[in-house]
């Protein structure tokens, strides 16, 4: 249902905003289905540790970038916070960061988009413990003596809590919330019981991302030999070399030639070793097409943008047609590899993805390398060591092209892969895929949670 026109009431109860966002369809009801509820219903004010201090944005910084993992801070901005792996975000110096130290993450800060697109929502995990949250995120510090921060987290995330969060948003060119729009939020309070249960399966879900990102972690930890002494070294000093006339040939740019690089290249090839396209039955890019969306879910899949498919929780917009040409070659299968081949250094080109369960037969831009092992036994291995820093630095040499700078799946075919011995790789393998059995179960742990208050709200109404 879509508001055309709005009684004057309504502008009172809303501050006198002329602007649309807190009468669209979508916030006006979510407001009014809240306000019918029998159950209790408390400010989110109230329920901060704080009471409106506990709802803020920090200060803005100048966005100076290090290398250096000993004095930078993995910075997080609207888009960072939301991905499965924040392996390769940027840092920021710590003497930086320390001017607003509020800003440095504790578990159970529920974080929420406050600028560009509003109202994404992630709960800090211990894994993120330290890393610090821009100013164009909100933070939200549940006082948990008076509401578990699960719970609250769910409802925010939910289908009624959304449209409350961006029902806030101002602004013409990019758009903003501020703590003051959501600090008003009204909150239903259901049983203890209630509430446990939805800030268990919360809980758990933060626990079993947590752990997948330290088994993931420490399977990327077996291949750092390969870069022992020249990758710190990277970071403190730079790296000037010559490189001989033989070896230019074909490439003249310099980060193709990156000493570094070529270093950790000829320790694996010196070792044992194979070719990413040796141990996989499938590297391929698939060809430009034209998108042909749909409504009817029954003659399509869900279409999610190359960002997306970083997410802990993809989101799609679109539904992409079987009549659109080279669906099937953008289709995703569960256990695919896939590797970002478009975009600038130091955005999201040579970073790797995994597609889960909740990926399966969906689709997704042409843009990215799928890379599907021979069989599940390396699957997991391969993922571990394109991930790594090793195989990134591999893969971030690669880049060609002037405006848009990509790679081919040929390059990424021709890639050489340390071979462990056969105890390691098996082991290595079995931790990522338990990991990503993690990722898949958190990702429904979620849904699950916020459908239960949702379903509660809806029932509760009638």
């Amino acid at each position: 249902m879509k508001i055309k026109s709005i009684p004057s009431k309504w502008l009172e109860s809303n501050g006198c905003r002329l602007d649309c966002g807190p009468y669209m369809s979508g916030a006006f009801e979510a407001r009014m289905a809240i306000a019918a509820l029998k159950a209790k219903k408390t400010s989110l004010a109230d329920l901060t540790d704080g009471g409106l201090s506990g709802i803020f944005k920090g200060k803005m910084i100048k966005r100076i970038f290090v290398q250096d993992k000993n004095h930078g801070v993995p910075f997080l901005n609207t888009s960072d916070m939301l991905e499965s792996d924040l392996t390769h975000v940027p840092r920021i110096p710590k003497k930086i960061a320390d001017t607003d130290s509020d800003c440095y993450l504790k578990p159970e800060t529920i974080l929420i988009s406050a600028a560009g697109t509003i109202g994404r929502t992630v709960l800090a995990r211990e894994d993120m413990a330290g890393m610090f949250a821009c100013s164009d995120i909100m933070k939200v510090i549940p006082d948990t003596d008076k509401i578990p921060s699960g719970y609250l987290y769910a409802f925010l995330s939910s289908d009624f809590g959304v449209p409350l969060v961006t029902a806030g948003t101002f602004g013409s060119i990019i758009l903003h919330i501020e703590p003051s729009d959501l600090a008003g939020i009204q909150v239903p309070r259901f049983s203890p019981k209630f509430e446990g249960q939805v800030d268990a399966l919360i809980k758990r879900a933060s626990k079993l991302r947590t752990d997948a990102v330290n088994l993931v972690n420490e399977s990327r930890a077996r291949f750092e030999m390969f870069g022992d002494g020249i990758l710190q070294e990277q970071q403190e000093y730079p790296i000037i070399s010559t490189v001989s006339s033989k070896n230019i040939i074909g490439r003249l740019e310099a980060a193709y030639h990156d000493p570094t690089a070529e270093t950790i290249a000829d320790r694996i090839t010196k070792g044992r070793h194979k070719y990413v396209g040796d141990l996989c039955k499938e590297v391929s890019l698939p060809g430009i097409f034209k998108r042909i969306y749909i409504e009817d879910a029954e003659h399509g899949a869900p279409y999610y943008s190359g960002g997306a498919i970083f997410w802990l929780e993809p989101v799609h917009k679109e539904i992409l047609s079987r009549k659109t040409s080279l669906f099937e070659d953008v289709q995703l299968r569960n256990g695919t590899i896939l590797i970002q081949a478009f975009g600038q250094k130091g955005g999201l080109i040579g970073r790797v993805a995994w597609v889960g369960k909740h990926l399966d037969t969906a689709c997704t831009t042409h843009m990215l390398v799928r890379v599907i092992a021979k069989d599940e036994s390396l699957s997991g291995y391969l993922f571990a060591y394109l991930s790594s820093d090793i195989g990134y630095a591999q893969i971030i040499r690669l880049p060609f092209g002037g405006s848009i700078p990509h790679f081919t799946e040929g390059q990424i075919a021709n890639l050489p892969v340390p071979l462990l011995d056969e105890e390691e790789i098996n082991e290595i393998n079995a931790n990522v895929l338990k990991a990503m059995a993690f990722r898949d179960e958190a990702l429904q742990l979620e849904l699950d949670a916020r459908r239960m208050i949702s379903q509660a709200i809806r029932e509760e109404r009638h």
